[in-house]
Formats: C-alpha cells, structure tokens, sequence
C-alpha cells in the first residue's frame, strides 16, 4: 500500500508564532506608551492587551525595560533610517522641491502616528509625537544623544545628496545650515501644533 505525503498547511496566523507574540507584544505596549507614561504601564495592562500570559511576555523580554527600549528602537528610531531618500531625486532637482518634499525624521514620526489614528485611538498625533519622545528620554538614559548621531548621520547623508545633485554651487555650511534649520524649525512646529491646536 502506498501513502500520499500530506503536506500540511498552516493558517497565516499560526505562522511564525513566537515573531507574531513578539509583534503583538511591541504592538500592544506601544499603543499603552501613547496613552500613559512610561512609569504607569504595567505588566499586568500588557497581559490585558495582548490577552498573553506575564510569562509569555517574559519568554520574549527580560524586563520591562528591555521590552520598551526596544520599543523606542522599532517604533522611533525606525524612522531615521527607514526613508528613502532617491524620492527626492528628479530631472529637475532645486533646493526649493527638495524642501518641499523632505520630511525630517519627526514629521515622519508624526505621519507614522496619523496612520495608527484610528487603530490606536490618537486625536493629535503631533501630542502623541511629543508624549513618545518624552517617554523615550526617560526609557532610553541617552536618547538625546542618540537622535543626535542619527540625525547627524541623516543630515550628512542628505547634505552629499544635494550637494551632489544640484546645479548651483552651495557651499557644504550652508546646506547643513539648512538642514539643522529644517530639523529645529519642524520640531517645534510639532510641539506647537501638539499644544496650540
């Protein structure tokens, strides 16, 4: 008698299972940290969210600490280096379309978090914005420094882009002077929309 192999197909959800825990995990503890602070989220308001066991949310972080650190990196930090920077290459390549079409790494943050508006329940984004990077400075000892180096690192990476693209001769201090100028001017439009709207 011969036996057919029965391949056995799982259903999407049950794919990857420990990657999809670990996703609902970060998932469901970033939307708590755009709610409340860092300090007032509890192990246990994770278990309800993610309808997961405290050991479960234990197999995946050691703490709640690691398990917000690394939020901060997937949801935050992301966003300094997940662009992409060809958009703002075209025939017609000036200082002023590239102004309008760059978005720094905090109006992209914004964006992401207009995007979760509905799912996450945010009414003003650019407040959420600011409550999350609040909260990352008290999570992460050297946030500040960290944005720093990666903003350093964006704005040299854009500075080549532009310096090598474009048709007039700027000089390199005045393309980063610009570039610090767009970074400062967006960051506190985000905190006065956040706060004045």
């Amino acid at each position: 008698m011969q036996f057919r192999q029965i391949g056995i197909v799982l259903p999407p959800f049950m794919k990857n299972d420990k990657e999809t825990k670990r996703n609902l995990i970060l998932k469901s503890s970033y939307k708590l940290l755009l709610h409340r602070s860092y300090k007032d989220v509890t192990f246990s308001d994770i278990e309800n969210e993610t309808r997961l066991t405290r050991g479960a949310i234990y197999y995946y972080f050691d703490n709640k600490r690691h398990l917000f650190e690394e939020i901060i990196r997937s949801f935050y930090f992301i966003h300094f280096y997940n662009y992409n920077l060809s958009c703002l290459i075209s025939e017609g390549f000036t200082i002023e379309s590239f102004r309008n079409s760059y978005k720094c790494p905090f109006q992209r943050i914004v964006i992401h978090l207009q995007k979760l508006s509905e799912q996450f329940n945010i009414t003003n984004p650019a407040r959420s914005f600011c409550h999350l990077t609040i909260q990352a400075s008290v999570i992460l000892p050297k946030f500040d420094e960290e944005v720093k180096i990666l903003l350093s690192k964006e704005s040299e990476t854009v500075k080549n882009l532009i310096m090598m693209l474009s048709d007039s001769t700027f000089e390199s201090d005045e393309v980063s002077n610009m570039l610090t100028e767009i970074y400062d001017s967006d960051y506190l439009k985000i905190f006065k929309t956040a706060f004045l709207l």
